[in-house]
């Protein structure tokens, strides 16, 4: 262990008087948080680095445990602060605590169904029973009249769906073909799956217009199968059942719950309502706690975006009452289960939620500290962006160009013996056009100026390296390999100052924020008691595999 990598003098005691790896102030940090922790941290990293996994170091952890411990300082700090008392982190806190309430109330009524093996069976039969069917749809009511008359005259289905029948299926007598429960709207399919084979019905209204069906035939599925699938239809059982616990649950709290709604307010609002003013205020109370605007109309508009997608595809009319009512029906339910989940006390009862609940105040308090102690610390002059421009022109120049020649075959091999020619002295123009299948092999191979925005990363990446005159490796691209040569690069040309402000004003923020960081958690590190245990990070690092 390297001391120097903390800048605080650690206190090594032997593991067995303690139950943690670190104690930070009053504060500990047990083995088992610190793994999780940098088990997940550790995945992340590697995340998008295919092909280059990340090997676990001493270091790595030291690095890892180190971050973890300027966390806790970060949060004990912003509480000494009295940041925990500030608004935006009691409501942060207050709806990370309904939304593990809420999961775990969930999780626990789940918990509770039972779901036999007959009951899998006749979910399946029902499921993947195939029914054949023939309609009769037209949008005029006089016209469904006039086919359901023609049809008790005795004239066959398939002739009166020819004539009067709108729509693709018109033409082949009205046979939809089999189907499945599940697949039209609920009236349609119980007048439907009502019928006995040979038999039509009544007419039938839906959304779209009239209907008059006729059932064919039905085909039983085949039982054998079921065995395979018992996992997957199990599942989709299991989330119906979750449903209607979630339905039953929303019924029986709102029939309790002392429930208001602000009708004059519900009217005002309309489909072109902006962010107005006005979003402070209560439009339904439950129980006595309020539901104000704010919340009302983010979920508002979303129904609506997605309501006028189905307008201008199905031509149906919104009515904007409805939306209005399915919005604060979903907020309501919300808040009686969020209260009935709050009475269970799973922050008492339940260590791990406790600990989720723990860990994310810690994570608030660090962001609240940064948000309301370090940025507005931080302020940027004009010539300091000016300055700091000037020093790092490098990171704002445009893109490079190069002017290349390819040469792109259909196998390894091939590419592989092209280039020891290539390097053997061989003319690569006469190759390109005697060997590419490229376009640009007519050509002798010479693709002209490419920007590098525009090349693949791969050859990017070679060409990079490249002095004029140079081939490339075999690079392998999509199915086919090419080399590549470079006759000429450009450097990029800077780009006015004027028109990457906002990136140089950023860059510099970002980077006196962390400087201003830095400097405020080397102070704390130094007047903080930091109590290190040796023999439980050894035990850590073994578990690693780190020797």
């Amino acid at each position: 262990m390297k001391k120097a990598l903390w800048l605080i003098v650690f206190v090594f005691i032997p593991s067995v008087a303690f139950s943690y790896l670190v104690r930070v102030n009053n504060e500990s940090i047990e083995a088992e948080d610190f793994k999780e922790v940098f088990t997940r941290s550790h995945v992340y990293a590697q995340m998008g680095q295919k092909n280059k996994p990340g090997v676990l170091t001493e270091k790595s952890l030291e690095e890892a445990l180190k971050n973890l411990i300027d966390h806790h300082l970060l949060a004990q700090e912003a509480k000494r602060l009295n940041l925990d008392q500030e608004p935006d982190y009691l409501q942060g806190l207050d709806y990370y605590k309904r939304y593990l309430a809420t999961r775990a109330f969930w999780q626990e009524e789940f918990k509770k169904i039972n779901i036999p093996d007959e009951e899998i069976e006749k979910y399946f039969q029902e499921k993947n029973t195939r029914w054949r069917v023939r309609q009769i749809f037209t949008k005029e009511r006089n016209k469904a009249e006039k086919a359901l008359r023609q049809l008790k005259n005795g004239e066959t289905f398939a002739k009166v769906a020819q004539e009067l029948s709108e729509g693709p299926y018109a033409a082949k007598g009205g046979d939809l073909g089999f189907m499945r429960k599940g697949q039209m709207v609920e009236e349609w399919e119980t007048a439907a799956f009502s019928l006995k084979p040979g038999n039509f019905g009544d007419i039938v209204e839906t959304h779209t217009g009239f209907h008059i069906i006729k059932l064919e035939e039905i085909k039983s599925p085949n039982m054998e199968a079921l065995e395979r699938q018992k996992p997957g239809v199990k599942k989709n059982l299991l989330k119906n059942k979750q449903k209607t616990v979630e339905k039953k649950w929303k019924n029986k709290l709102r029939a309790d719950a002392e429930i208001n709604i602000n009708g004059d307010l519900l009217k005002e609002i309309n489909e072109n309502i902006g962010d107005i003013e006005t979003n402070e205020k209560v439009i339904a109370q439950v129980n006595g706690e309020p539901i104000y605007l704010k919340d009302f109309l983010p979920l508002f508009k979303r129904k609506l975006a997605g309501y006028s997608a189905m307008k201008e595809r199905w031509h149906i009319k919104i009515d904007s009452d409805k939306v209005k009512n399915e919005v604060v029906d979903i907020l309501i339910n919300q808040k009686v289960i969020e209260h009935e989940a709050l009475k269970r006390k799973y922050f008492k009862k339940n260590r791990d939620i406790k600990k989720q609940l723990d860990n994310y105040k810690r994570t608030l308090l660090v962001k609240t500290f940064k948000g309301k102690i370090v940025a507005p610390q931080i302020s940027l002059s004009e010539k300091e962006l000016e300055n700091y421009y000037k020093k790092n022109e490098k990171d704002y120049l445009g893109p490079a160009q190069y002017d290349l020649r390819l040469i792109e075959v259909k196998s390894k091999k091939t590419a592989e013996g092209i280039r020891d020619e290539l390097l053997a002295g061989a003319d690569f123009p006469l190759l390109a056009r005697e060997k590419s299948i490229a376009a640009s092999a007519r050509k002798g191979g010479k693709t002209g100026w490419v920007s590098e925005r525009f090349l693949p990363e791969k050859i990017k990446k070679e060409v990079e390296r490249l002095k004029p005159g140079e081939i490339t490796p075999v690079i392998e691209k999509d199915i086919h390999y090419v080399i590549v040569q470079l006759k000429e690069k450009k450097q990029g040309q800077l780009i006015p100052f004027t028109e990457v402000e906002e990136i140089v004003k950023k860059t510099l923020w970002s980077k006196k924020f962390d400087d201003f960081l830095n400097k405020y958690l080397e102070k704390l590190r130094k007047i903080s008691k930091i109590k290190f245990n040796k023999k439980a990070f050894k035990a850590v690092e073994g578990e690693f595999g780190i020797k």
